[in-house]
């Protein structure tokens, strides 16, 4: 086998380099990520159906979240079709705005739930209402 004055050298050097693959492709490389300790909710959805069923003129639907800032997405609705909408975001009170007013009425987007409304529209102003909410898919539109 090997000479003693070998394994003096060998050992040492398939210690550190066992050490060294341990700590690159340890358990916990990175070492940032503690199990449990995800704080970002699960996102919720709503879906909106308008009070006429079909937009009397064109519409731009925005979403306000509990910070009160519009959100950069937007839905466009054209004179003539059907006002519906389906959208996902952070669970928290929601206020929606039709042509940058903001509509009477708030909902809540709950995390992994579904929240139903429907917005009234007049040539004036709109109010939204809540219908129901439930889990994604429960509840056929």
């Amino acid at each position: 086998m090997f000479e003693r004055s070998l394994w003096r050298l060998i050992l040492p050097l398939s210690i550190a380099a066992f050490a060294l693959l341990f700590a690159a492709c340890g358990p916990n490389p990175g070492g940032t990520f503690t199990n449990g300790s995800e704080a970002i909710p699960a996102p919720g959805y709503f879906h909106v159906e308008g009070d006429p069923k079909v937009a009397g003129q064109t519409m731009v639907l925005r979403y306000a979240g509990s910070d009160g800032a519009p959100s950069q997405i937007s839905d466009t609705i054209e004179r003539g079709q059907p006002v519906v909408i389906d959208r996902t975001d952070l669970p928290g009170p929601h206020t929606l705005l039709v042509n940058g007013t903001a509509c009477r009425g708030s909902f809540e987007v709950r995390a992994d739930m579904e929240t139903d409304l429907v917005v009234h529209l007049t040539s004036e102003a709109c109010d939204t209402s809540v219908l129901r909410t439930h889990i994604p898919g429960g509840f056929t539109h």
